[in-house]
């Protein structure tokens, strides 16, 4: 499949995600989506508008990368933030990182910068309720009490209710909560060569051990927390990941890693944002350890 098919399959998929998130939970949440991701886009385009290139249909990747970051922050997060973090990406991270040899995923690069500078917003997933003390989603719950939620409230939704009247129950990042749907996608994608099987398969391999080093459920963190939205979407970024397949092996393992010691020794939320980007630094090297083998 070609390049421009392949973004437009995934951006489709990217929303086909907002739009069961909008249907359980926040009917306005896709129209706010597709408005980012249209202001991404013609963010992109003016920059290569003044730089008076070609804007190709890989032009849509700052759309992408707006979607990306919207679908993985709380829906209550104000709009112009998000909206600092969109422009963060398509005019800092994309054009102006490779210049210092840094290739950063610029969703993830975007969310961290929001991270340090709404820290609240960022990280609030919910209201609690005047019956609870706090909110929390299945994996903060995980986290916090080591409760685990029915599995069929997982993979079907929504997510709701309350735990022993101390939580209130709440879903995490809109593009994380139909584990069921992301996993299907995963497979599917894998079969058709869309995403990055090789990362795909390291990392969860190399998670879950961790996790069963560390005698918690490996199964119960990988639908809960952000690994299969990871898997689909942010493995097989072409333009920050290893293109060998030795380096992409490599580069689902130091995610795996990363992401297993960042959850389970240190106090940090969003740990997937900080293991990718870990591993985005590993790139070049990984690169230049691993070249890519030449077609003849």
């Amino acid at each position: 499949m070609k390049g421009s098919h392949k973004i437009y399959v995934i951006l489709s998929t990217l929303l086909l995600t907002a739009t069961f998130y909008s249907l359980y939970y926040a009917p306005l949440f896709i129209g706010k989506l597709i408005l980012l991701m249209t202001l991404g886009a013609l963010a992109e385009g003016a920059l290569v508008y003044l730089q008076k290139k070609p804007l190709r249909a890989y032009g849509l990747g700052s759309a992408f990368a707006a979607g990306l970051l919207t679908c993985s922050l709380p829906n209550t997060m104000p709009f112009w933030q998000l909206l600092i973090g969109v422009l963060f990406a398509s005019w800092v991270v994309k054009p102006l990182f490779p210049r210092i040899g840094v290739r950063l995923n610029s969703a993830l690069a975007a969310r961290l910068l929001l991270m340090l500078l709404f820290p609240t917003e960022s990280t609030t997933w919910g209201v609690a309720s005047i019956d609870t003390l706090s909110t929390a989603t299945p994996q903060e719950l995980y986290r916090a009490e080591g409760a685990q939620l029915d599995l069929s409230m997982l993979l079907w939704g929504p997510i709701q209710g309350n735990w022993m009247d101390f939580y209130t129950l709440v879903p995490g990042s809109p593009g994380s909560n139909f584990p069921l749907l992301l996993l299907v996608m995963i497979l599917f994608f894998s079969w058709k060569n869309l995403c990055n099987r090789y990362t795909v398969a390291a990392y969860a391999i190399t998670f879950s051990i961790f996790n069963g080093l560390y005698g918690l459920n490996p199964l119960y963190n990988l639908i809960t927390a952000s690994s299969l939205f990871s898997m689909l979407f942010l493995f097989s970024d072409p333009y920050s990941t290893p293109k060998s397949i030795r380096g992409k092996i490599l580069f689902g393992v130091i995610i795996g890693i990363a992401n297993g010691w960042i959850r389970t020794e240190t106090y940090y939320t969003e740990a997937m944002v900080f293991a990718v980007l870990i591993a985005n630094l590993f790139t070049p090297l990984l690169d230049r350890l691993f070249p890519p083998a030449r077609t003849p």
